[in-house]
């Protein structure tokens, strides 16, 4: 019910609609309902990871980062930058004149497309345009046609002063960046639309008085990050809890890792031998790695248990158990 209410918001909304066109038009409406599903059940990461960025913006600056995608990148300079290289248009040119059978005629055809571009065409074309020239060169699977850049002794020598180890390194790179900068389009849009579907969606659990285990999760993280509410917190549970108690371990998510190991600073550092940790966990049991939940954690987080109860009055103990009573 949330999900339906929350597509049929950002449909009626003209605004989002027209902002997100083309990542509705991408995904039927039964996808659409998919990808929302996900955000719900991704939103602590999600969100976390704006957080942590300070926003969105800040995110995607830091994905082109790590894309190593200059920073003034486009479809156009991109285009710009291979039709500067007159080596590069020389040899569409002799191919589609020398060429084999097969490459002469797709030859000719990028040939006729690159001349006399108009800029209004060049910057409208550019994407597809590119998608030409690499789909010329390389291969489906990568890497560069080799009867291209290493020829038979008929065409090399019509080549030779073309320089075609530097065409290749410099379509390498171009169709490298080409690469990185679709996956940089696609998650931009969608991060977009997340922030967006996460506010609406927020809104709609508000309206309707309710609130997510993710939701629950973000608001305990937040009440723990401020340091006096996590004092009085802390506080308030030393008081009344003796013993916590942890089960199914292994299907614990980072974001509650957090919450346990607050709730447990104070009793490490008191070593109180009336307060104590009660961990179990199966780590062939683990199933819910779908809500971030990551086996190397759960083992991690034992063994760093067990080095902070070290010299303590009741050190952790490990027990396996090698029966199993269901059966």
């Amino acid at each position: 019910a949330i999900t339906q209410a929350l597509k049929k918001r950002l449909l009626l909304d003209q605004k989002q609609a027209e902002r997100f066109k083309d990542l509705f038009n991408y995904f039927s409406h039964h996808h659409l309902e998919s990808i929302l599903d996900l955000l719900q059940k991704q939103m602590i990461d999600l969100r976390l990871a704006f957080i942590h960025h300070q926003g969105v913006d800040n995110y995607l600056e830091a994905l082109r980062q790590y894309l190593a995608l200059p920073s003034d990148y486009n479809y156009l300079s991109a285009l710009e930058t291979l039709l500067a290289e007159p080596k590069l248009l020389r040899l569409i040119e002799l191919l589609a004149e020398h060429g084999s059978p097969q490459q002469a005629p797709k030859a000719q055809q990028l040939a006729s497309r690159l001349q006399g571009l108009k800029p209004a065409e060049k910057k409208a074309q550019a994407a597809a345009l590119l998608t030409d020239i690499f789909t010329f060169f390389f291969k489906q699977k990568g890497g560069l046609y080799q009867n291209i850049f290493k020829p038979k002794a008929s065409l090399r020598a019509l080549l030779s002063d073309l320089c075609l180890s530097e065409i290749g390194q410099l379509l390498t790179i171009n169709q490298q960046h080409f690469k990185h900068f679709n996956y940089f389009l696609k998650n931009q849009s969608f991060f977009r639309f997340a922030e967006t579907a996460l506010a609406q969606l927020s809104q709609i659990m508000a309206e309707q008085n309710l609130l997510s285990f993710a939701e629950i999760i973000m608001r305990t993280l937040s009440l723990l990050s401020d340091q006096t509410k996590r004092d009085f917190i802390l506080y308030q549970q030393e008081q009344k809890i003796n013993h916590l108690m942890l089960d199914e371990a292994q299907d614990t998510s980072p974001w509650q890792w957090q919450i346990i190991n607050a709730l447990m600073a104070n009793r490490l550092s008191e070593d109180n031998p009336h307060k104590s940790l009660f961990i179990v966990g199966d780590p062939k049991q683990s199933i819910y790695r779908f809500q971030g939940a990551k086996v190397e954690l759960f083992l991690s987080q034992i063994e760093a248990y067990e080095q902070a109860f070290l010299g303590q009055q009741n050190p952790l103990e490990k027990s396996f158990l090698k029966t199993s009573y269901r059966t």
